[in-house]
C-alpha cells in the first residue's frame, strides 16, 4: 500500500494515458499504409512455422534486409493469416531490397496522389488485424518508455516532480502518440533504449554487475532495431576511464586497471553476444559484416541536395547494381565526390538548414494528414490543424528546454554524462542523416527528460528570489 501511495499520482497518469490512446487506437478510421510500413509487412510475412518465425528472434538468424533485422522478426510473430502472407513476394535477385508488394486478390489498391498503397480491410481484414495487433504492441511499449523515463529522472536525482513531468511530456507528446499506430519500429526502439539507459544507471547506483550485463545485453538489441547505437557505446569509452574513481594516476594503477577491463568485457561482451552473431551470419550469406544495407543511402540522403539524384535517391540507389556492397560502394563514392565540390561553410549551412526544417519544423503527423492516411475524416478538421501546429511547437520547446537543462547539469554525474553523451551523439548525427522528420523520435524522451529538469530548477529559483 506504501508503494501505491507513494507513486499515486504515476499510477494515475498511466490509467489516464493507456485509456486514452486506446480510445484513438479504436475511434480513428483505418489508416493508409505507406512507404516503409507496407515493406515491414511484406517482410513480417513470410511463409514460414511459428516456431521458424520464433527462431528468427535469434541473432544469427535473422534475414537480412534494408533495416536492421529484429523489427521485422518480430512483428512476424504476428502474422499468421495464409491469405496476407501470400498476397506478397519478395525479389529474390535483391535479397535486401524492400520487398515489392503485388496483389493475387484485390486488397491493395495504388492511390494516384501521393502514391500511398491503400489496405482495405473489407476485402481483407487480415490487414487490419495485423496492424492492431502491433498497435496494442505499441501502446504496450510506449506506457513503459514514460515509465522508464520516469525511472531514470529519479536515479539522475533529477526529483520526483521533473521525472513525473518528464514522463508526462513524453506521453503527451503527440510526435511520439503517432508512432503508436504506425509500422516504423520508433516505439520498439525507444523501449530497448530506454530500458538500457535505465539498467546502466541501476549498476552504476547499485554496483550489480547483473544490470550491467543486461544494459550491454539490451543495448546489442537496439543495434538490431536502428542503426545509431554502435558509434554511441564508442563514445562511452572515454567515460569509462573517467568514472575509475581515484586521482589519474591511480587509475592507471593495476588492480583499476583489471576492474576497467572487467567492466568493459561484461558490458561490451554482452552487446557483442547479440550482435556478433548476426554479422557473421550477414558476411558468410552476403559478404558483408553490416547489420543492414542501408548506411550509405542515408548518408547520401541527408548530406547530398535531392536535385542532384533528380528528386529519387532510392531510384538512382537500387539501379546502380543488384549487390548491396556494390550499392553501398558506389553511394559512398557519390558522397564523398559531392564533399570535394562544395566548400565546408555551404555544407555545414545546408545541414542546420536541414535539421531545423525536417527535424523541428516538420512531423510525420503533419505529413500524415496532408497525405490522406485517415482519409477524409481529419484533413479538414480545425482542430487537426492546431495539433500539428502544437506538434511543431513541442519539439522546438523540448529541443531548446532540453539543451538548456543539458548545458546545466549535464555532466555532473556517471549517469547525466550517459545521457547527455547520447544526445549530444544523436542530434550531431541528426546534422548528417536529418533529411527524415521520424530521426527525431529517439531524443525526445531524453530531452524530456532535460526540459522537466529545466523547468522544476526555473521554479525553484523564481520562488527563491521572490
Amino acid at each position: 500500500m506504501s508503494f501505491l501511495k507513494q507513486y499515486q499520482s504515476m499510477i494515475y497518469l498511466i490509467i489516464a494515458v493507456s485509456i486514452v490512446n486506446w480510445l484513438i487506437l479504436t475511434v480513428l478510421p483505418f489508416q493508409k499504409l505507406s512507404g516503409d510500413e507496407l515493406d515491414y509487412i511484406a517482410s513480417a510475412h513470410q511463409n514460414l512455422s511459428f516456431s521458424q518465425k520464433a527462431l528468427q528472434l535469434i541473432p544469427g538468424n535473422m534475414p537480412y534486409s534494408w533495416w536492421p533485422p529484429f523489427p521485422s522478426s518480430l512483428y512476424a510473430l504476428f502474422a499468421s493469416d495464409p491469405d496476407l502472407i501470400r498476397a506478397y513476394h519478395r525479389d529474390e535477385s535483391t535479397p535486401d531490397h524492400p520487398a515489392r508488394l503485388i496483389s493475387t486478390k484485390v486488397m491493395l489498391v495504388q492511390a494516384e496522389q501521393n502514391n500511398i498503397i491503400v489496405p482495405h480491410p473489407a476485402q481483407n481484414p487480415a490487414i487490419g488485424r495485423f496492424v492492431m495487433k502491433i498497435a496494442v504492441m505499441n501502446l504496450i511499449m510506449y506506457v513503459v518508455v514514460g515509465v522508464n523515463i520516469f525511472w531514470i529522472g529519479l536515479l539522475l536525482k533529477c526529483g520526483k516532480p521533473a521525472s513525473l513531468t518528464a514522463a508526462g511530456i513524453v506521453w503527451l507528446n503527440p510526435n511520439l502518440v503517432y508512432y503508436i499506430n504506425a509500422l516504423w519500429p520508433e516505439t520498439l526502439h525507444l523501449l530497448l533504449l530506454s530500458t538500457a539507459v535505465l539498467c546502466l544507471l541501476l549498476f552504476d547506483a547499485r554496483a550489480k554487475m547483473t544490470c550491467l550485463a543486461v544494459s550491454g545485453f539490451i543495448f546489442g538489441f537496439c543495434a538490431l532495431t536502428k542503426g545509431v547505437v554502435g558509434f554511441f557505446l564508442i563514445c562511452l569509452i572515454p567515460l569509462w576511464i573517467i568514472r575509475m574513481q581515484g586521482s589519474p594516476m591511480e587509475r592507471f594503477r593495476r588492480n583499476h586497471i583489471l576492474r576497467l577491463f572487467k567492466l568493459l568485457a561484461v558490458f561490451y561482451g554482452s552487446s557483442l553476444l547479440i550482435v556478433l552473431p548476426q554479422m557473421i551470419t550477414n558476411r558468410v550469406r552476403y559478404d558483408s559484416f553490416s547489420l543492414a544495407s542501408n548506411t550509405w543511402i542515408n548518408i547520401e540522403c541527408g548530406i547530398i541536395p535531392s536535385e542532384e539524384a533528380n528528386g529519387n535517391f532510392y531510384e538512382r540507389y537500387f539501379q546502380a547494381s543488384t549487390d548491396s556492397t556494390r550499392r553501398e560502394s558506389l553511394a559512398k563514392e557519390r558522397v564523398k565526390e559531392y564533399l570535394r565540390r562544395q566548400s565546408v561553410d555551404t555544407i555545414v549551412v545546408r545541414q542546420f538548414n536541414q535539421f531545423f526544417s525536417q527535424q523541428l519544423n516538420d512531423s510525420f503527423l503533419d505529413r500524415s494528414v496532408e497525405a490522406g492516411r485517415w482519409g477524409d475524416h481529419l484533413s479538414g478538421d480545425s482542430w487537426v490543424k492546431w495539433l500539428t501546429r502544437f506538434t511543431t511547437f513541442s519539439s522546438w520547446a523540448v529541443f531548446f528546454l532540453g539543451l538548456s537543462g543539458l548545458a546545466v547539469s549535464g555532466f555532473r554525474s556517471f549517469g547525466r554524462a550517459v545521457v547527455s553523451i547520447y544526445l549530444l551523439y544523436y542530434l550531431g548525427s541528426l546534422l548528417v542523416v536529418g533529411f527524415n522528420p521520424r530521426f527525431f523520435i529517439q531524443a525526445i524522451p531524453f530531452l524530456s527528460l532535460y526540459s522537466a529538469a529545466a523547468l522544476t530548477r526555473w521554479k525553484e529559483v523564481s520562488e527563491n528570489s521572490a
